[in-house]
């Protein structure tokens, strides 16, 4: 294995940091997790996450596999990782990757000032310097991940490509996606707009209130539902 990766100085304030076996495993993890995109048994395995097992862990670590199981419980419980079970493996989540994912070519201090946001631990992972497009950086099919509805994918993430040119921009399509998320929650996913559909006008979602009045509600709707008779003609 090689390259790097780099933790933040919240590091120092985390709250698992006086427990040994929580900072090992943390720290396997982020050391384990892709820094590319890429397919394992069929299944597409983004940055930020690994495929791995309670044994696996144990076996790096020296930790024993019941305290493998408690420490993932609690990073789970304190949104530092999440947890996905498959048939033969499972697949490991670190949160707040790729938000934090940028190139060299962005200052310390735009990343830093993007950074002082959170109170959740970040990680950065160096292992692609030498990548100058811009656009390398933000990982969109995490992005695409959160989409409500999994159509309309290829050109939506040609979409992304070219609209999403700086870290302000990416954050406010991920806080636009989870609006529109709650937004479809519970409703028929035939009305709901394809994700490259959605990315010629995802703006209009940045800012929305989710409660919105019934008369406003049935005009979306079927604003949306027009939208989503003409993206149903759309290659995914």
């Amino acid at each position: 294995m090689q390259g790097w990766i780099k933790l933040h100085r919240k590091f120092a304030e985390w709250e698992w940091k006086t427990s040994p076996k929580h900072v090992t495993i943390f720290l396997d993890l982020l050391l384990q997790a892709n820094h590319k995109d890429k397919k394992y048994r069929g299944t597409d395995i983004g940055k930020g996450q690994l495929t791995t097992s309670y044994d696996a862990i144990s076996k790096r670590t020296g930790t024993s596999i019941r305290n493998v199981r408690t420490v993932l419980k609690d990073l789970i419980s304190t949104h530092e990782v999440t947890y996905q079970s498959m048939r033969h493996f499972s697949i490991i989540t670190i949160c707040n990757w790729c938000s934090y994912q940028v190139d060299d070519t962005i200052s310390d201090r735009q990343v830093t000032s993007k950074r002082q946001a959170s109170d959740k631990l970040v990680t950065t992972n160096k292992n692609d310097k030498k990548e100058k497009n811009v656009n390398n950086t933000y990982d969109f099919e995490a992005a695409y991940k959160l989409y409500p509805l999994k159509k309309g994918k290829s050109k939506g993430l040609q979409s992304c490509k070219s609209k999403i040119k700086s870290l302000e921009q990416y954050n406010q399509l991920l806080k636009a996606i989870k609006n529109y998320a709650k937004i479809r929650k519970g409703e028929d996913s035939k009305y709901s707009l394809h994700f490259s559909t959605f990315m010629n006008q995802w703006e209009d979602f940045t800012n929305i209130e989710i409660e919105i009045d019934p008369a406003a509600a049935f005009i979306l709707k079927y604003a949306q539902k027009q939208g989503a008779e003409i993206g149903e003609c759309e290659l995914n």
